[in-house]
């Protein structure tokens, strides 16, 4: 008893629409599996590009804003200068531009760019340089203009350099960014030309499976009928398999056997 049991679970048979229906379940769950990798990929590399390209972007307009500031200074500092003559005092506060840059300083010096120390050292230089300024004018011993043009304009042109050469880094990050942007869409829809290729050559492998397993043999089994009804042939087609077809085939042949025992009998009671 338990052998038999165990032989029956052994020989189980996989019928033809159970085939068919694993065939295009193998296909249908690639095209799923390989979807949802292609989704999530895009998703994470999109996510991670566009933080970058934020970034850079916040970078520039930060640095953009800063250098308009450090100008605005810089040309209320020429303006005094050329009214020294006529000032005993700034008529603006130098620590105002302390008050707005600072904050900006403070996110530029947390930037992942080489330049971004240099940047502020030379911006602290240019800074601590200007609050001089004051004092130099009321200074009857100092030329306002030679101090000017001699110290605090080549402080000055060194941290617009420095601010220049941060908006490079940041330019070139950016392209960066946005080249790696355009490859992240490429990588994320990889797996979906993957799928579809997949898709492709399972759908050509399941038509060779149907046309050499099912189409072939059902046309051997109607040329076989058709031999039989009009060439009165005996039927001789052998199917290989454990599926419907293989049961079809045997009982067309045993049909077509009987109709040629029935025959025969007739002719016999005839004859």
């Amino acid at each position: 008893m338990f052998l038999k049991t165990r032989k029956s679970k052994i020989n189980i048979r996989l019928g033809l629409a159970l085939k068919l229906s694993l065939a295009i379940g193998t296909i249908v769950g690639i095209l799923i599996i390989t979807s949802v990798i292609s989704i999530l990929e895009f998703r994470r590399m999109s996510t991670y590009v566009s933080d970058q390209i934020a970034d850079n972007i916040t970078s520039i307009n930060l640095s953009a804003e800063l250098g308009v500031k450090v100008d605005e200074y810089n040309l209320k500092l020429l303006y005094a200068v050329g009214r020294a003559d006529e000032l005993k005092q700034l008529d603006f506060n130098p620590l105002e531009i302390l008050e707005e840059c600072s904050p900006m300083m403070e996110s530029i010096s947390q930037m992942r760019y080489a330049k971004a120390d240099s940047l502020l050292v030379s911006y602290e230089d240019y800074l601590s340089t200007s609050l001089q300024m004051d004092s130099i004018i009321v200074n009857d011993f100092v030329d306002t203009r030679d101090w000017y043009f001699t110290v605090l304009q080549p402080k000055y042109n060194n941290f617009r350099q420095d601010l220049d050469e941060l908006n490079l880094r940041i330019y070139d990050n950016l392209k960066v960014n946005s080249i790696g942007f355009d490859e992240s869409i490429y990588r994320s829809i990889m797996p979906s030309i993957i799928s579809v290729f997949a898709a492709i050559v399972l759908c050509l492998l399941l038509q060779f499976y149907i046309t050499s397993y099912y189409v072939i043999p059902l046309g051997r089994m109607l040329r076989e009928m058709e031999n039989y009804m009009h060439n009165s042939l005996p039927y001789s087609n052998n199917f290989e398999g454990d599926d419907e077809l293989k049961q079809l085939n045997a009982n067309i042949a045993d049909i077509i056997d009987e109709n040629i025992s029935l025959k025969n009998r007739i002719k016999n009671r005839e004859s």
